[in-house]
């Protein structure tokens, strides 16, 4: 769920990499800094979107007194279940780019550390699709 924190600074899209860095209102877990490859798709992607302050997704919602500013589970599992694939969640294809991370020899070596792609992969699905991630 990282993802929903990311910020302008966080991204690197020449590298393809996102950075995920303690802010004022989100520490990643293990208060560690995760850099994370990016995708093909996902920078095609944030090309398009924009890097939006002050949050790159959804920078409209704010803060609440839940712990992430907005969740996009449901939306993606019912978008999953009108795919067919009911049974697909962000945690398995958190699993799934881990996977592929590891058969193509990817640099990192936690598979948590491609949570953060996946979920903004995910995200940017989500908006393509209409649902979820309104455009600014």
């Amino acid at each position: 769920m990282e993802i929903v924190e990311a910020v302008p600074g966080w991204f690197d899209l020449a590298a393809r990499t996102i950075e995920i860095l303690a802010t004022e209102t989100f520490r990643p877990k293990d208060r560690d800094a995760l850099t994370v490859p990016l995708t093909d798709q996902f920078v095609d992607f944030l090309k398009r979107w924009g890097l939006r302050s002050p949050f790159v997704l959804q920078p409209d919602v704010t803060h609440g007194s839940h712990r992430y500013r907005f969740d996009f589970r449901r939306a993606f599992g019912e978008y999953m279940k009108v795919q067919g694939v009911p049974w697909i969640s962000p945690h398995v294809m958190r699993h799934s780019f881990a996977s592929i991370c590891a058969s193509k020899a990817s640099t990192f070596t936690e598979s948590r550390r491609g949570s953060a792609t996946m979920c903004a992969s995910c995200s940017a699905i989500m908006q393509n699709s209409g649902r979820t991630i309104a455009k600014s």
